[in-house]
């Protein structure tokens, strides 16, 4: 770390009552950093726009304290990256599911760590110190085009075979060259070999294991240069926690879950936003509330390609002060 020292605000609606909690920021403040503590949804929203923080800490289940917003963790995370794709955003959660540690992989969220799981807090901190030591990325005016290749692999047991999984990609993709590897080691290995030549990789598993040379694979897929863009898929399920948990905090482009419905659909989608983003990163689209915070003023014109509609709002601009957090 810098002199300067790292602010974080840390959301959770147990400040106080859980000692998790206050050991957690107890701990990032030893660690150096300046931590603000806030219990309701609404003061963080309005906290984005009082002062610069280098770190979010976010709880998902907000439903112990009365808030005029609405929704839980995982959308007041989305709300943060959308109005700055710089944000950096760590769920800190012990009562998400599947639906929320997905979203952190496809929001872009820094990482997702189990609040109950052992050795908890540690883990946030170290995550919260390589957030702040990862730069700001530097965006190319003009990408690189995307390498005409997509390189996929399926590891057992998988409810696609490697030929349905080829066949898909080269469907979606039609002029690219799909290759094929044994297993996500062997995916890992042609990516090395191959550093230039894939703009799109895809794996598929039911669970993938959490031993250390999945871990260093998945390190070798999901570059941070965005080159390539990886999608990876697997059952959406609570017992896999640990391993999707592993595939979020890899960051790659896509998580997604092969039990849903839609899935097929997802995947071809995903595939071709992939292709789209190779060597660059994805901004997710400011929402209506974003907007509105930043009270800007726009010609109906604009107002009407945005598809806004805008209301009248408190003419009071002052903001709730954050409740420092209790140890």
């Amino acid at each position: 770390m810098t002199d300067e020292k790292k602010t974080v605000l840390f959301m959770d609606d147990e400040l106080g009552s859980s000692d998790v909690v206050g050991y957690a920021i107890e701990a990032l403040r030893e660690a150096g950093y300046e931590v603000d503590a806030a219990d309701r949804m609404s003061v963080v929203l309005n906290a984005f726009y009082e002062r610069y923080y280098h770190i979010f800490v976010t709880d998902i289940d907000m439903s112990l304290s009365e808030d005029h917003q609405e929704g839980d963790g995982t959308q007041v995370s989305r709300y943060l990256k959308s109005m700055d794709a710089e944000t950096r955003v760590v769920n800190f959660s012990a009562r998400g599911g599947p639906a929320n540690w997905l979203a952190a992989a496809n929001c872009h969220f820094f990482g997702y760590v189990n609040k109950k799981a052992d050795g908890a807090v540690e883990c946030l901190v170290r995550m919260v110190d390589e957030a702040c030591a990862t730069p700001p990325e530097v965006v190319p005016q003009r990408p690189v085009p995307a390498p005409k290749a997509v390189l996929v692999a399926v590891e057992e047991p998988s409810r696609m075979t490697l030929e349905q999984l080829s066949d898909l990609a080269g469907g979606v993709l039609p002029d690219w060259e799909v290759v094929s590897a044994d297993r996500i080691a062997g995916a890992a290995a042609l990516l090395r070999e191959r550093p230039d030549d894939f703009g799109v990789t895809i794996v598929v598993c039911d669970c993938f294991q959490t031993r250390k040379y999945v871990r260093q694979a998945l390190s070798t897929l999901c570059r941070t240069s965005y080159r390539p863009q990886a999608v990876f898929a697997c059952e959406g399920q609570e017992a896999n926690q640990a391993a999707i948990l592993m595939l979020v905090n890899a960051r790659p482009f896509r998580v997604l879950d092969t039990l849903d419905g839609e899935f097929p659909e997802m995947l071809r989608q995903s595939i071709e936003e992939a292709a789209k983003h190779y060597g660059r990163r994805e901004l997710l689209p400011p929402d209506e509330e974003g907007m509105s915070r930043l009270r800007l003023e726009l010609s109906e014109e604009t107002e009407a390609d945005l598809g806004l509609r805008w209301e009248d709002e408190d003419e009071s601009d002052s903001l709730p002060a954050l409740d420092e957090g209790e140890e």
